[in-house]
């Protein structure tokens, strides 16, 4: 079921916005009742169509409203959950995601799993498959991001718990418990090289940024020591968060860690016009922040950005809340190089200095933006709820900023369910509009892009499946009007 946001849905407790129409001009940020419900769509034309003039007329439908999706296609299987997606200059599409037993693309050949197993599949810019790869070994695989740099050649990461992977570069040996895994391929699919990053601990994380020139900004979190070849990191406690820069060779340039946290934290990065890396995240008191006013010896995760050159020199590092037993984040760079971020927590946010918490154990969802200077420009609180995670978020020309995630609401068939939104979010910091995805017993969305035309492109997966054959779980690319 897709919604447009004119419906106040009852898990969407607007703080301090009230979304206008999809399509619509702006309204004021006064909240507003919640709306009953309009018919389930299943598709963007099942819009009402416009009257005819006359009987021997033929009906002309509406065109599609902003923060409709369209063209959507979908994949069903028994067992597959999305990741994320990359999108390259001529508007190919390169999701990756897990799979349990077979995974079919169109017509493409099925992969076959060893274990819970990772897949690689390029679609064209009208989602028709081009070619899919499998990755993993005889134990439990997982996809965590894809990048695309300037050549259109796909960067892959995964953390892997097999005793070893071959992506036909040769085999690369688990060092205990999860590993990370990052690989380059041609746009054809032809793996150029495979490293494997880890130590006998735990590192699982590795989110991934083209850098401009070729190469990536990857980060995340680890136990124990990691070297990206730059020399190596210690986690000083527990976990602690790292940036590397890794040249298209896979050579590692140089590599930060910061921080000690005792929860989890999804962390993110971007590259602004003058090759500066920002990176968001979360950490307990740690030395390595300017608290503003946190207590230096908290416990709890709270917000931060840091800010380093194109050498990996620290240029200011910040955290803004505490309080979180969680929190996800995803950050983006305009053309001005100012910064804007999305934060999901249960913790204390303060982008700006107002402080604020959700009550009764709720998260809330918190987006903020900076100028190129670092200073605060405006922040919002866009809804809270039970639970909230931020999973991607992407910019266009204009600044207009589309983050997407996770968040549950009341059903009255089973208590709470999960679902996928996408918020529009504009350079002045009002809420355009947003997308609710309600489909299944549960849908989530795990990834957003742009194409080469600046609109958003989101996957994600449905729970109990309607498409029957057997399939429980649904891989879905969505192109959504901007």
């Amino acid at each position: 079921m897709i919604l447009g946001a004119r419906r106040t849905t009852c898990a969407l407790l607007l703080a301090t916005t009230a979304v206008a129409a999809c399509g619509s001009p702006r309204q004021s940020d006064t909240p507003r009742k919640p709306r009953a419900a309009p018919p389930p769509a299943s598709s963007p034309a099942a819009v009402a169509p416009t009257p005819s003039a006359s009987a021997s007329e033929a009906a002309v439908p509406e065109p599609p409203r902003s923060g409709s999706i369209v063209d959507k296609v979908a994949f069903p299987e028994p067992s597959i959950t999305a990741g994320r997606i990359a999108i390259d200059a001529k508007g190919n599409r390169f999701v990756t995601g897990t799979f349990v037993g077979t995974a079919t693309f169109g017509n493409l050949d099925p992969l076959v799993s060893r274990g819970q197993d990772v897949f690689l599949l390029k679609l064209d810019p009208s989602n028709k498959p081009l070619w899919a790869k499998r990755i993993g070994g005889d134990e439990n695989d997982l996809a965590l991001d894809v990048a695309v740099d300037d050549g259109g050649e796909v960067y892959l990461s995964v953390g892997f718990e097999s005793p070893r992977i071959d992506l036909g570069t040769g085999p690369l040996k688990n060092a205990g418990m999860h590993d990370l895994l990052l690989a380059k391929f041609s746009t054809e699919g032809t793996t150029l090289w495979a490293k494997r990053y880890g130590d006998a601990n735990d590192q699982l994380a590795m989110r991934l940024h083209p850098f401009p020139g070729g190469g990536v900004v990857a980060t995340g979190w680890f136990n124990g020591a990691i070297d990206f070849g730059a020399g190596a990191l210690s986690s000083p406690w527990l976990k602690a968060f790292y940036v590397t820069r890794i040249d298209a060779g896979g050579k590692g340039k140089w590599s930060k860690a910061f921080g000690h946290r005792i929860d989890f934290a999804e962390t993110d990065s971007a590259v602004d016009d003058q090759g500066n890396v920002v990176v968001s995240g979360g950490s307990d008191g740690s030395p390595d922040f300017v608290r503003g006013g946190f207590p230096a010896a908290d416990n709890d995760l709270g917000p931060v950005i840091v800010k380093l050159d194109g050498a990996g020199k620290t240029l200011s590092a910040h955290r803004f809340g505490n309080g979180a037993d969680n929190l996800t984040t995803a950050i983006a760079t305009d053309r001005t190089d100012g910064v804007r971020i999305a934060c999901a927590s249960h913790g204390v946010t303060s982008f700006d200095g107002d402080a604020r918490k959700p009550q009764n154990g709720y998260a809330s969802l918190v987006i903020a933006s900076f100028d190129p200077s670092g200073a605060p420009m405006w922040k919002k609180e866009v809804f809270v709820s039970r639970v909230a995670s931020v999973t991607a978020g992407a910019i266009d020309a204009e600044g207009n900023y589309y983050v997407s995630g996770m968040f549950d609401e009341d059903d009255p068939a089973r208590g709470t369910r999960q679902d996928g939104y996408v918020v529009k979010m504009t350079k002045a910091g009002h809420v355009d509009w947003t997308l609710k995805i309600a489909e299944g017993t549960s849908a989530w969305l795990s990834g957003i892009a742009l194409d080469p035309a600046g609109r958003p492109v989101a996957v994600g997966t449905v729970s109990g499946s309607p498409a029957g054959n057997g399939a429980n779980t649904e891989l879905w690319v969505a192109p959504i009007v901007p």
